[in-house]
């Protein structure tokens, strides 16, 4: 049984991450249950937010999109503790080997959209909730965003290139040595 999330926690929400600074959406397996990659790929492009995904939810999102920033590595962690609102699709939020620590959480404003309430305040402080399936939220949240606009941060793509380049690059000795 599949349930809608609250309208008025979308409008909230959607509020929340057009008026932050620095968002990043932190995607989980959640996603995967609810067979909503094609809506996390629009919400994200609409959105032009980085996405970071758990291990558990690596693949929702495609890796080689310019807003990826992965699931682990220092590119991923600089996007993580730049954020100001953390706004999560699908994952409980609880550190685990398959998910990230939220470094400074308490300095961030945080958005869970899951489907388990029981996830909610579970480890770090949840600001705004929404309570729904994946694919049921991620419809809503993209339809309320569609009527605000979201508009583009210039030079983010940038970033997030270069970003991922000085990564591979302290690497690439690794990755060519015979």
């Amino acid at each position: 049984w599949r349930s809608g999330p609250d309208p008025d926690d979308v409008k909230a929400a959607v509020k929340v991450l057009l008026a932050a600074k620095d968002p990043l959406l932190y995607v989980g397996e959640g996603v995967y249950y609810a067979d909503a990659t094609p809506e996390l790929l629009t919400f994200a492009e609409l959105a032009h937010v980085p996405v970071l995904t758990t291990l558990k939810g690596k693949g929702t999102f495609p890796e080689n999109h310019p807003l990826s920033v992965g699931v682990r590595g220092s590119h991923a962690e600089h996007f993580l503790r730049k954020a100001d609102v953390l706004f999560s699709i699908g994952s409980s939020l609880f550190p685990n080997r398959f998910s990230h620590a939220i470094p400074d959480a308490d300095k961030k404003t945080i958005v869970q959209c899951t489907v388990d309430l029981l996830d909610i305040n579970r480890s770090y402080e949840t600001r705004h909730a929404v309570i729904g399936d994946a694919k049921l939220t991620l419809q809503a949240l993209i339809d309320e965003l569609a009527k605000r606009g979201a508009p583009r941060k210039p030079g983010l793509v940038e970033e997030i290139r270069g970003a991922k380049q000085a990564f591979v690059a302290k690497f690439r000795p690794l990755m060519e040595s015979t």
